[in-house]
């Protein structure tokens, strides 16, 4: 209203705001500030004028007023007049000075209300577009999309504007024609020979070229899957490490919650897309857990990650799910079946591709793998067995985008060093520190990883069994990222 901007900001120790509800206690309901910046070169409006009741004439010389918000509510009221304001418009049209200095504004102000009343004045938009004010002449510009089939050449007006000197006039051109060619052919015409040297504006001719037929690509949801991606065989992470194959006409043994696995040989590295049915659903893909899911209302899943070359391992687990496995699709972005990529289609194939896993990773046998789950603030898995006094080499990996710490802790002390971690945000040497802080509670910690990177811990297990919590101790990570390691 007085012409000010008002900027206002909040502290919070949530981070990660889309995954905590407004009545989650970190959010911070009492503390912030508003900021209220205007010009030292403006005068700052102190009176707002009376809109509502005024008669036709007060109202049409609203419509000189400096303010948009106050010319904005002129003609709403202005559109209540009925009959009576087209020729009162007409007489004041007529009676500008195109003198003054604020015509061109008074003329689009003008045919925007014609308008509202099916009228339109062909002249009067002329003079507007050829006028110095471009962001008046883009507005005559986006009108002659409402007023096409009214106007006695609206090709020629979208032709001649497009050789307008500014690339905004030319680029309001293009969205015209954009969104009258489906129903409008006619107007593609306009469009004929022209090229352009902007960036902008050749980029949008790039785009009208595609044509009106919808295109998928890797920023649309890929609704429809070929059926020749589903992945048609899995492998049971129970000990009993049953075999199921898709469409087998059978409900797997013990039912279908649990982690599922299965392996795809791929030629080439390249993006895919792994997709499923299902609300409760966790997939992770050679040892990275792109998605945890617990929705009841949201149940087409969609992961897109990076096959590598040679061989990939996807584990996917169920929860609340009734029947058998829902299908399970290995796409490119697309939702087509990628290119040279070999899957377990048959048992056969996948006891060959699981045997050739295992000798690859014979190195690894008995490392215990832990990360930090991409965009969640979760650590994966969430629980870690050792037996007591045995050597332990724990991987430790962040394929997040922030960065995060693995600090195993003595039992019972996570509020307690989280709390000393929180009291770090204001040490000057916290980050050098790697945000671990001093205490006889902290058994084993790592380096704050950035997003990428992978670091290896070797230690002995604790000698006494019980539950050792392990935590992120950046601040404000510990309350949701936990997990324990349980001795045994």
């Amino acid at each position: 209203m007085d012409g000010g901007m008002y900027v206002s900001d909040f502290s919070s120790a949530i981070i990660g705001h889309a995954q905590h509800p407004l009545r989650d206690p970190l959010w911070n309901h009492e503390r912030g500030r508003i900021w209220r910046v205007i010009s030292k070169e403006k005068p700052v409006v102190t009176e707002f004028p009376k809109i509502e009741g005024r008669p036709l004439d007060a109202l049409l010389d609203l419509l000189h007023h400096p303010q948009d918000l106050v010319r904005d509510h002129a003609r709403i009221e202005l559109r209540r007049q009925g009959a009576a304001l087209v020729p009162a418009l007409d007489a004041w049209v007529s009676g500008l000075a195109r003198s003054r200095p604020d015509f061109l504004q008074a003329a689009m102000e003008a045919l925007w209300l014609f308008d509202s009343k099916g009228e339109v004045r062909p002249h009067l938009l002329g003079e507007v577009l050829a006028g110095d004010n471009l962001a008046l002449r883009a507005a005559a510009v986006q009108l002659v999309r409402f007023q096409h089939n009214r106007l006695p050449d609206a090709v020629g007006i979208l032709t001649r504007s497009l050789a307008d000197a500014h690339p905004r006039v030319r680029m309001a051109v293009l969205n015209v024609v954009a969104l009258l060619r489906p129903d409008f052919p006619q107007f593609d015409h306009v469009l004929h020979g022209f090229t352009d040297e902007n960036p902008a504006v050749a980029q949008m001719l790039q785009d009208l070229r595609l044509g009106t037929r919808p295109l998928k690509g890797r920023s649309v949801p890929v609704l429809e899957m070929a059926p020749d991606s589903q992945l048609l065989c899995w492998q049971s992470k129970r000990p009993d490490g049953e075999v199921w194959e898709a469409g087998g006409g059978k409900t797997p043994m013990g039912g279908s919650n649990g982690t599922w696995v299965t392996l795809v040989d791929s030629g080439v590295a390249q993006p895919a897309l792994l997709s499923v049915k299902h609300g409760y659903v966790d997939i992770v893909v050679n040892g990275v857990q792109l998605l945890s899911a617990d929705s009841m209302w949201s149940s087409q899943q969609q992961a897109q990650f990076d096959l590598n070359k040679g061989l990939n391992r996807i584990e996917i687990s169920f929860r609340n799910l009734k029947g058998n496995v829902p299908p399970i699709y290995l796409s490119n972005l697309l939702g087509e079946r990628p290119e040279q990529v070999r899957t377990s289609n048959t048992p056969s194939i996948l006891s060959e591709l699981n045997a050739a896993w295992s000798l690859a990773h014979s190195a690894e046998a008995g490392v215990l793998h832990v990360q930090a789950v991409p965009n969640q603030m979760q650590f994966a898995p969430k629980e870690l067995r050792v037996k007591r006094g045995l050597p332990v080499r724990l991987v430790f990996e962040n394929p997040d985008l922030m960065i995060h710490n693995f600090v195993l802790l003595k039992p019972g002390s996570e509020e307690e060093v989280g709390a000393l971690a929180d009291r770090m945000a204001r040490q000057q040497d916290a980050a050098k520190r790697g945000y671990v802080p001093k205490s006889n509670k902290i058994l084993q910690a790592s380096g704050l990883l950035d997003p990428g990177t992978t670091e290896e811990l070797n230690f002995t297990a604790p000698g006494e069994p019980g539950r050792y919590p392990f935590i992120c101790t950046f601040p404000g990570h510990w309350r949701v990222m936990q997990g324990v390691l349980v001795v045994e």
